[in-house]
């Protein structure tokens, strides 16, 4: 199994955490103008087509968007809602996710004919095909370390609700950590009120930044945070704990 890392605000993650799901991204939701773009565009056949198979992709497949690591301080900036937030770690299938390369340029389009590319039932792109664009980033984005989980939005496992589409844990997406942000309100109480369906299988850690590098490590003083929180601190924080965080 892959280890990697879903950062969100506290209010979601709490919420991802007792419902046992993440949300599914699409393709138009991405905060990225070039996705499906990193190729030259500069044919405006070839950009018609690829415009027409974007929209059919966002109709059909969503993703979600994991990093290999929770240390670098950007991310909880931009994802970690300003270190306020929470980053859960995930046991993933390798098979399930690819990995995002990140170029400098944008890449020629190596096939000579549309012809050959396209499904002539549809004029669309066949997915598989389209993949390695699919997760070709810009280099500045190179911080992410991201990888990639595509969910079919009609599958039988895929949670739909309103316009959202949400994939359950599984044993394919394992919730294994929960990383507390730095600057983040939650207390050690309301959290094992959150995870109290989990027993022992889920690891706690309280982030702060590092003292002699950039970058984002465990708080190891117990009188700052201490998880688990003892029975007289439960019994202190009350029933309250619970709604607070959920």
């Amino acid at each position: 199994m892959l280890r990697l890392y879903y950062f969100s605000q506290a209010k979601y993650a709490t919420s991802n955490i007792v419902s046992k799901r993440l949300k599914v991204s699409r393709i138009s939701q991405l905060n990225d103008p070039f996705e499906f773009a990193g190729q030259d565009m500069s044919d405006s056949e070839w950009r018609a087509v690829f415009d027409d198979t974007k929209a059919e992709i966002d109709k059909s497949i969503g993703m979600i968007c994991f990093s290999r690591t929770w240390q670098d301080p950007v991310q909880w900036g931009h994802y970690g809602e300003s270190h306020k937030g929470i980053c859960c770690g995930f046991d993933v299938d390798p098979g399930v996710v690819a990995q995002v390369r990140y170029v400098r340029s944008r890449m020629p389009l190596a096939i000579e004919s549309l012809e050959e590319f396209i499904d002539p039932k549809n004029r669309h792109i066949a997915f598989h095909s389209v993949l390695p664009i699919l997760t070709t980033k810009f280099a500045h984005w190179s911080y992410e370390d991201e990888f990639r989980m595509w969910i079919k939005l009609d599958h039988e496992a895929t949670i739909q609700e309103g316009e959202l589409h949400f994939a359950p844990f599984s044993s394919v997406l394992n919730l294994r950590e929960v990383i507390v942000g730095a600057n983040s309100a939650i207390t050690p109480e309301q959290l094992a009120t959150t995870l109290s369906d989990y027993g022992d299988e889920v690891e706690v850690i309280k982030a702060r930044p590092a003292r002699n590098t950039f970058s984002i490590e465990r708080q190891d003083d117990v009188s700052v945070w201490k998880y688990p929180p003892s029975l007289e601190d439960l019994r202190k924080s009350g029933p309250k704990s619970g709604s607070e965080c959920t």
